[in-house]
């Protein structure tokens, strides 16, 4: 019979009673005062299961997509489904279920926990005999089942109800139903390849449906766990032909997907969008802890990452579905933050034979690497790869701040720095599974840079018994060891052993920068010495540990270089957020830590062969000399950091570590790496042509700091802004005028496929190379045009061509000398070439680009055709759309 699907916006109560609230079904919902008049509670709820099932008008189809798409109540209002059940055949489901209160002695009991499940299995089983034209229809019959019983849920027998060990009373009764409903898909009549689907579609049900009143909005949280947490457990029901632990992985990821995607149709007062991170929290909770539940043959404690892992990809990639007044995109890194929280501090919670702390580093890297490979798989308006490293920060940071919350015999703070280890080293694994326009593998050091930038300023978000400030240098330790160990884990286009300096210098560059953000008892600037020495000591201990195709021993001393840089660099960081005692002594010993971690950690190295240990702190002080460019630019720090002061300072901190590493003149090394190695400072190029594919115009190339030792600078190509590619394009001598720019003049010149940059490397006395170098973007007109015309503002209309990339963003010039650069933030910035008045503001022009820039609001990677209202230099402008 067909049925109209109530109006979820027309919950209300109605002379006493309350009108159902449950997303596939329409039907008094129990009043408490009925079993004050002795009518049993399994009456009242077979009641309204059959009326549920059999009638009324407007019950909406319980699906998590047709909710998504109901914007208004007219919407609501209008959507209808087809529950194919005669009164006989609802007859027969009701009397199943009375049958089985009877059999289980349940007809007079009010044990909630003990009545609805057995009145759900029983229900679930009598569809077996039911035909139905399609599989979505005997879902929706399900669905309705399992919302029905939510909605009989009554307050006044809690108390009276059997509470699970760990669980609340509505907790409990939640998961009975929840684990009913999927431990009963194949008794319903679904086969194995049903179940997933059907997982998901009666979880988000179940969710969609705890607005019942006999929960509220102060027990939301116990509820979606117990959605969750029974879900899990149910698996153990099922148990048709084809379906076997094998499966479980996969209905895993259904129920965290339909879980989280159920949320948005929670509608009842107290809950709105910034409850939405509890819920994702409470449901990874109730998750995680229910596969501890789960008695299947082949399932066991090797189950348990792979169970982890779908937990965690199914939950995020869930985000998506909701569709709340107040949830955006820009919600997203706290919801995978809590998602990761959830999940990694319920671990404890397994109860699996043969599960033991030791087991806890493989499943939190499960549960990170989880919610990593799933960012790509949410689809929301504003969300897109620009997103993708406040997600990553927000991945790692939770798990880390989590860690103090598991409670489980054998884990105590000692464990503490494997765990964080296997944060990072999950994420960072799974960063090749993310397939989304944008994102490619140039942007992996900035991921990696994200992901341990969240793990460390998470640090001082575990509480835990024995774990203190004095732990942090063992933990940012393994924070860069786990990141950097796991690069050759990393399975992308684009991306081989030729990425990986670039990698390790994003990944000590993120750590340090973090430090910054840390608030804990007993933590200042103070502390940054040995907490430096972590990280750059991490990060080098673990060049052995990489296993790559092209990558072996003669890579070992520019990843030092590389892993130094970027530490150093991170300081810059810690500096621009005045950090209250970051002063110029602490920049010494921070220099200095730095280079004593990685020294030290060069006995550390396993697996490489013999290392050149002399070269390997040539290219230290190299990479230290390098990252402190960032600092020579800092008003007070500036002159503090010379040549002279970072000799010294790596000197001493690489003597001072230098135990079992025998360099016979360790000063002449560090001298030759700091003093030896110019690199230029800027470079700067404008494309003059019309072709695609060629460049003709004059590259600019600023002076190095010292030139004392250079003779030359020599201009390549580059893929990744790292390394050469190709032969020489041309070289230029230095200026005969102390500190100037010298230029290379091109006409024509031909790009290789794969080039992206510009590489210049100083030449030195002797005809050699340095080894540091610099590179930057070039912009290759023209790709391809769009045309923009409107009545907005005629200065904008024009046909525009578009030329590249610049620093990440996609760029579009017109021929009267417009910019137009994609923003990561969701806008068009407009550039102009020159002086312009307009509404009586004169723009002057910002030496980086020599363009005045406005920003304007867009929806779209494309322009508008409408053109745009335009606002000044990115500042909002309240109450209009203007930025």
């Amino acid at each position: 019979m067909e049925r109209l699907l109530k109006p979820l916006l027309g919950k209300a109560l109605v002379a006493g009673l309350v009108v159902a609230p449950l997303i596939g079904c329409s039907f008094k919902k129990s009043d408490p005062s009925s079993n004050s008049t002795g009518t049993p509670f399994s009456t009242t709820a077979l009641n309204q299961l059959k009326a549920a099932l059999r009638g009324g008008a407007g019950l909406q189809k319980p699906t998590t997509q047709s909710k998504a798409l109901a914007k208004s109540a007219l919407v609501r209002s209008q959507a209808t489904v087809t529950l194919q059940l005669t009164d006989t055949q609802v007859n027969q489901v009701i009397t199943a279920a009375q049958d089985a209160i009877t059999a289980a002695g349940l007809d007079k009991s009010s044990d909630m926990t003990q009545v609805l499940p057995t009145i759900v299995s029983a229900a679930e089983g009598a569809l077996s005999n039911i035909t139905f034209t399609d599989t979505a229809s005997r879902v929706d019959v399900i669905s309705v089942i399992g919302e029905a019983t939510v909605a009989v849920i009554d307050p006044t027998l809690l108390a009276s109800s059997t509470t699970n060990t760990g669980q609340s009373a509505v907790q409990s009764v939640v998961a009975g139903i929840s684990s009913a409903v999927i431990g009963n898909l194949d008794n319903a009549g679904l086969g194995a390849t049903d179940i997933a689907a059907a997982a998901k579609d009666t979880v988000g049900a179940l969710v969609g449906s705890l607005d019942a009143p006999g929960i509220g909005a102060t027990l939301l949280g116990d509820g979606v766990k117990g959605v969750s947490q029974g879900a899990m457990a149910g698996l153990s029901g099922i148990n048709c032909s084809g379906f076997s632990a094998t499966n479980l992985p996969a209905v895993a990821n259904s129920i965290t997907n339909g879980a989280v995607g159920g949320l948005g149709s929670i509608q009842i007062t107290g809950f709105d969008s910034t409850h939405l991170p509890d819920m994702v929290k409470d449901i990874s909770v109730g998750a995680t802890a229910g596969i501890g539940n789960i008695a299947m043959t082949g399932y066991g404690t090797a189950s348990l990452a792979a169970m982890v892992t779908q937990i965690s990809s199914g939950a995020v990639s869930g985000l998506g579905a909701i569709s709340m007044t107040g949830y955006s995109a820009a919600n997203l890194p706290d919801m995978v933050k809590s998602i990761s929280a959830g999940q990694v501090s319920s671990l404890g919670s397994i109860q699996l034979p043969g599960f033991a702390a030791s087991d806890l580093p493989n499943l939190v890297s499960a549960a990170t690497a989880g919610a990593t490979g799933s960012l790509a798989n949410i689809q929301m308006t504003g969300y897109c790869s620009t997103k993708l490293t406040s997600m990553i920060s927000g991945i790692t940071a939770g798990a880390t701040g989590a860690l103090g919350n598991i409670t489980m015999t054998g884990y105590s703070s000692t464990n503490l720095p494997d765990m964080v280890n296997s944060v990072t080293s999950g994420a960072t694994g799974a960063l090749g599974g993310i397939t989304m326009p944008g994102f490619d593998a140039t942007k992996l050091p900035d991921m990696v840079s994200s992901l341990t930038g969240g793990a460390t300023g998470a640090l001082g978000s575990i509480a835990m018994a024995g774990y203190s400030a004095t732990d942090l240098s063992t933990m940012t330790t393994q924070i860069t060891a786990g990141a950097t160990s796991s690069l050759g884990n990393i399975t992308m286009a684009g991306y081989d052993a030729s990425a990986l300096p670039g990698m390790i210098k994003g990944i000590t560059a993120g750590a340090t920068g973090a430090l910054a953000t840390i608030v804990m008892t007993g933590f200042s600037a103070t502390n940054f010495p040995t907490v430096l020495q972590g990280i750059s000591g991490g990060a080098v201990g673990a060049i052995g540990d990489i296993s790559m195709a092209g990558y072996g021993t003669s890579a070992v001393a520019n990843m030092v270089k590389y892993a130094s840089a970027g530490a150093t660099d991170g300081l810059s960081s810690i500096s621009a957020v005045s950090f209250p005692d970051f002063n110029a002594a602490a920049v010494q010993a921070s220099v200095q830590a730095i280079s004593a971690g990685a020294t030290g950690a060069l006995g550390n190295i396993q697996g490489m062969g013999t290392i050149d240990t002399s070269a390997a702190l040539q290219s230290l002080a190299q990479g230290v000399s390098w990252g402190a460019q960032s600092l020579q630019a800092d008003s007070t720090l500036g002159t503090l950091v010379t040549a002279n002061n970072l000799n010294s300072w790596v000197t001493t901190g690489a003597t001072d570590a230098n135990t079992g590493v025998t360099v016979p003149n360790l000063s002449t090394a560090v001298n030759s790496g700091l003093t030896t190695d110019p690199v230029a400072t800027s470079i700067m190029f404008t494309d003059t042509d019309t072709t695609h594919g060629t460049l003709t115009g004059t590259v600019a190339i600023g002076a190095a700091s010292n030139e004392s030792n250079v003779t030359a600078y020599n201009l390549y190509f580059s893929a990744d802004g790292l390394t050469k590619l190709g032969s020489m394009i041309a070289s230029v001598a230095k200026s005969s005028t102390t500190g100037a720019s010298v230029t290379i003049p091109l006409t024509g010149l031909t790009v290789p496929s794969t080039a992206k940059y510009f590489l210049v490397v100083a030449e030195k006395t002797g005809s050699t190379e340095a080894t540091l170098s610099i590179a930057a973007p070039f912009v290759d007109l023209p790709l391809a045009g769009v045309t923009v015309a409107g009545a907005a503002n005629s200065m904008v209309n024009g046909t525009y061509s578009e030329i590249g990339q610049i620093n990440g963003k996609k760029a579009y010039q017109s021929s009267g000398g417009l910019f137009l650069f994609w923003d990561s933030n969701g806008y068009w910035v407009i550039n102009f070439t020159n002086q312009l008045g307009m509404s009586g503001i004169t723009m002057t022009l910002p030496q980086e680009l020599m363009m005045t820039q406005l920003y304007v609001q867009s929806t779209s990677e494309t322009p508008p055709a409408s053109g745009w209202l335009l606002g000044m230099n990115g500042s909002a402008s309240t109450g209009t759309t203007v930025q």
